[in-house]
């Protein structure tokens, strides 16, 4: 199946829902909107926080205890926000308040 999504990626390449100088991150991309659970309302976004570019991927809209994880550029997973538990902070600051938005990446 990473062979299939590879080739995928290959073969699209980078037009769009591209994140440049990333292979990891476009493969968590498109293994992302292959498996999105939400018929409408995902989303990948890239924020600033921390002076690091992060990604929220987010499938917030259709699940009431949904989560979105947060990533770096370098595919570490840095948090989740949302959840049963209403997780908010990544690294102990408040995301929200402390992020800046930059662009949407991909969205349903």
């Amino acid at each position: 199946m990473l062979f299939a999504l590879l080739v995928l990626v290959f073969i699209t390449g980078c037009r769009k829902n591209c994140i440049d100088g990333s292979e990891c991150l476009q493969t968590k991309i498109e293994q992302f909107r292959l498996n999105v659970i939400c018929p409408e309302g995902a989303s990948i976004k890239e924020y600033t926080f921390q002076d690091n570019t992060v990604y929220v991927f987010d499938q917030t809209g259709c699940m009431a205890d949904g989560w979105a994880n947060v990533w770096d550029k370098n595919c570490n997973l840095l948090g989740m926000l949302g959840g049963m538990a209403g997780f908010s902070k990544i690294n102990g600051v408040a995301f929200y308040d402390n992020a800046t938005y930059v662009q949407t990446v991909w969205e349903n």
